[in-house]
């Protein structure tokens, strides 16, 4: 089972595709599978993979989210 949950980084993390520095309230994926390392990516490499994704709101408006 994988499991992919967008989170606020509370502290500097690190990206574990890049390896840039997360500051905190900055946005990052979180991927966890079985048999695996769990990941922590950045906004960036979450485009890359396409993770983070584009939709619209109830009211028409331009939203990235994981979900």
């Amino acid at each position: 089972m994988s499991r992919l949950t967008g989170l606020l980084a509370t502290g500097d993390l690190v990206c574990d595709g890049c390896g840039v520095t997360m500051k905190h309230l900055e946005r990052y994926a979180f991927i966890c599978e079985d048999g695996q390392v769990p990941e922590r990516l950045c906004e960036s490499c979450s485009w890359e993979r396409e993770l983070l994704k584009k939709k619209k709101d109830d009211k028409g408006r331009d939203i990235e989210t994981f979900l």
